[in-house]
């Protein structure tokens, strides 16, 4: 929803009093450009040099495998059986009672009723008898910031994610995954006009994006309609699948008309402006629903987004002491709770209540366009602030049912109508024969409580076993590595930074671990790279290669600049996209 800038030259200033804020990731990666610049820079001009002639390769996160239930020692390659399940398919809403679904090489082989048939030799058999399995959840809209988000969502039951942010590393993370692991899906950068593009621009950009081999081209909000129409052409010229946000500019019919969008990245952007061209975005529900179905234009979704800023008014302490935010990333974690956090904003009570009108009313068009036969796709676009990798999405299905959307037609949000729209061909979204064999398996039934998915029973991961106990652990230490380097950027400053280089030079000299993890050094650099700071990028790469000199190098010569998003006071913008 909110994004990075790609240069240092800023866009003229065309915010509208009714449009979302910038990305408070934004405001965080320039937090940490001067933060970590203004202590790297005595040091960073003799090795800025070494960013040129490299051959690197992407920062990958530890591999998943082996399974994390030691207790249950089922790979990918081996075959598990579990008997007596009941069987959810999101798609009818149905439960198939004690079925027998028999997993070999991370694929489902079979689905039948229990029985004596024959399984294969070797085969686990944990004891399940009586849970239900319900098809890995999926993500619509995510931005992954640390390649370590990949293994929190799984541990959350997220089978697969689309990056809506997408850079050269993203490109070889997916295509290192395959069908194993987390699945994902990425588009490369956003485009816009802004002052330094055109629509022949953009056009060409998103020929070279996709020849890079990005899934999914990201707009966003100043295209006219022209130019989205040129991008319908290329889009169906190219066979690639369009995303983003609704222009500032047009009426929410004619963006839609223009025929470029496979699907509305934002609820909260298409309530905008639905308001803006109906005043009251119910008396537009009708219409846009039509012209949605028209063009086969799905709504991903994003309540947590809302209701995440929505929390932060009411009681900012309590959203940023919830227990789960110890699985976001480190370095958002302090992020989240520092002054550069643009939603630690104290409104007045009624600035707090128009925010809780603003997210209640965003899932409630979500709802009414459901209803009208608009496919919704679940979205959280993680990591916003509270918005935690593999738990938001959770999140986001419990708010799509305190909306007023049935447990089942919100499990089918999050399964099989996001699978055949972003992962067409992958086996994601139903427990069938030729499927990935990822399942979340829960004690109660998903379909008439949200809820059972949250706390699973177990998770099997493209074949993979992990009891509850297992997932338990695992969580617990991923969370522990996350804190360990979060102590390393308390507080939130200069002299933080410092600390961070003190104490890993500090180990190194030692012969010590180094106090901050690789992916944590490399989640700094690539923040650095990403603004165009490369000299702190370079300083960062040399202490890097020191302290792990065995990790993947980083590969970012031909990492692309993202799109700038316009800055103004999130929250009094967003209190002005509600007509109540």
């Amino acid at each position: 929803m909110l994004h990075p800038p790609a240069s240092n030259r800023a866009l003229p200033n065309r915010t509208r009093p009714n449009r979302p804020a910038s990305h408070p990731l934004v405001l965080f990666l320039l937090a940490v450009c001067v933060l970590v610049g203004g202590c790297a820079g005595q040091s960073s001009g003799k090795l800025s040099s070494q960013l040129s002639g490299q051959s690197l390769d992407p920062p990958l996160d530890p591999p998943l495998d082996p399974p994390l239930d030691p207790s249950m020692a089922v790979g990918p390659a081996r075959a598990l059986v579990l008997s007596g399940v009941h069987v959810v398919n999101p798609a009818d809403g149905s439960v198939r009672r004690g079925a027998t679904v028999e997993i070999a090489d991370g694929v489902i082989i079979d689905v039948r009723d229990e029985g004596p048939a024959d399984v294969r030799t070797g085969a686990a058999r944990p004891n399940v008898r009586g849970l239900y399995a319900t098809p890995g959840l999926i993500d619509a809209h995510v931005h992954i910031f640390d390649a370590r988000d990949l293994r929190m969502n799984a541990l959350f039951g997220v089978a697969a994610v689309r990056n809506l942010d997408g850079w050269d590393w993203h490109l070889s993370l997916r295509d290192e995954r395959g069908r194993s692991r987390a699945m994902l899906s990425t588009a490369g950068r956003q485009f816009q006009l802004g002052a330094d593009r055109n629509a022949g621009e953009i056009v060409a950009g998103i020929q070279a994006e996709r020849a890079a081999g990005v899934d999914w081209v990201k707009l966003y909000d100043d295209l006219d309609a022209a130019t989205l129409r040129r991008v319908a052409d290329v889009r169906d010229a190219l066979g690639v699948k369009v995303t983003g946000h609704l222009p500032d500019d047009l009426p929410a019919t004619a963006a839609i008309d223009a025929g470029a969008f496979d699907d509305i990245a934002h609820a909260e952007e298409l309530l905008a402006a639905m308001t803006l061209e109906f005043g009251d975005w119910r008396d537009g529900v009708e219409a846009v629903a039509e012209r949605m179905r028209a063009h086969d234009v799905a709504l991903t979704t994003t309540l947590v987004t809302n209701d995440g800023i929505a929390r932060q008014a009411r009681d900012f302490d309590a959203a940023i002491a919830q227990p789960q935010n110890r699985y976001a990333p480190p370095l958002l974690q302090a992020f989240w709770a520092s002054d550069y956090n643009p939603y630690r904003m104290h409104p007045s009570a009624e600035g707090a209540r128009r925010l809780s009108v603003l997210a209640a009313d965003v899932g409630a068009l979500s709802v009414a366009l459901a209803g009208k036969g608009v496919t919704l796709l679940a979205g959280t676009d993680a990591p916003n602030p509270v918005a935690v990798p593999g738990y938001s999405i959770h999140e986001e299905l419990a708010l799509l049912v305190e909306a007023g959307l049935s447990p089942a037609a919100a499990l089918r949000a999050a399964t099989t109508d996001p699978a055949r729209r972003l992962f067409p061909g992958r086996g994601l979204g139903l427990i069938q024969p030729g499927a990935a064999a990822s399942l979340i398996l829960s004690v109660k039934n998903p379909l008439t409580d949200i809820s059972a998915l949250r706390g699973p029973a177990a998770i099997v991961r493209e074949g993979s076993y992990t009891s509850e106990a297992g997932i338990e652990a695992a969580r617990a230490r991923l969370a522990a590595a996350y804190a360990r380097d979060r102590s390393m950027i308390e507080p939130f400053s200069p002299e933080g930074a410092d600390a961070v280089i003190a104490a890993v030079r500090s180990a190194i000299r030692r012969g010590a671990t180094p106090p901050m993890s690789e992916p944590g050094l490399t989640s700094l650099i690539w923040m650095q790279r990403k603004f165009g700071n490369d000299d702190a990028a370079s300083w960062l790469l040399a202490l890097r290669r020191e302290a792990y000199p065995d990790a993947s190098p980083i590969d970012w010569r031909n990492s692309r600049p993202a799109g700038r998003k316009r800055s103004g006071p999130p929250h009094e913008m967003a209190m002005e996209r509600s007509p109540r």
